[in-house]
């Protein structure tokens, strides 16, 4: 039922908000088991969950501690090390996060959304011209990815060429791209 995600949705939110460590806790168990059901899941996977949680309940510190442990338990999850860099960027220490967006790159070079993090960091410390080749790279793994279209537009260093403007075009037309895609094409032209 809508009506009961929406609910638990909002409550999920306002716990993380909290604080509330057993409230915490719980909804760590509530949505692993929504997830992955009554199977069982590494404790590296319950250490990226919450630290998935505690970013988006705006609580970076406490989800970088979650991030390393995922790291150290699962070295090989590339997701780990994407929210790693996510959470590093998130706090400022830009030279952690690029480190750990390039650990997640090199495990998995086929996330879009990681090389925009990865892009996003880059122009962070002021290397434009790498920053432009994480987004292009963004590009060629999902040519409808609007934001890495606008985050090119925003370093103000290149033109973008015919080809991509063609692209930048097509996609506000298309019927499936996000609203939100929508807006970053139309604001990158």
């Amino acid at each position: 039922d809508a009506r009961v995600a929406a609910v638990l949705d909002l409550t999920d939110r306002r716990v993380l908000l909290a604080g509330d460590v057993a409230g915490v806790v719980m909804l760590v168990s509530m949505t692993i088991l929504r997830l992955f059901g009554p199977k069982p899941v590494s404790y590296g996977i319950r250490a990226l969950l919450l630290g998935a949680m505690l970013h988006e309940a705006e609580r970076p510190a406490e989800s970088i501690e979650c991030y390393l442990t995922a790291t150290r338990v699962e070295p090989d999850n590339p997701m780990g090390w994407s929210g790693l860099g996510t959470g590093y960027a998130h706090v400022g220490d830009v030279d952690k996060a690029i480190a750990a967006f390039e650990r997640s790159l090199a495990l998995d070079p086929d996330v879009p959304n990681v090389h925009l993090g990865y892009g996003h960091v880059l122009k962070t410390r002021g290397d434009q011209p790498a920053a432009l080749r994480a987004y292009r790279a963004a590009i060629a793994l999902r040519p409808d990815f609007g934001e890495v279209y606008w985050s090119m537009a925003n370093l103000k260093v290149f033109r973008f060429d015919d080809a991509e403007i063609a692209t930048m075009e097509r996609q506000p037309e298309r019927d499936d791209p996000t609203e939100s895609s929508g807006i970053h094409f139309r604001r990158a032209l």
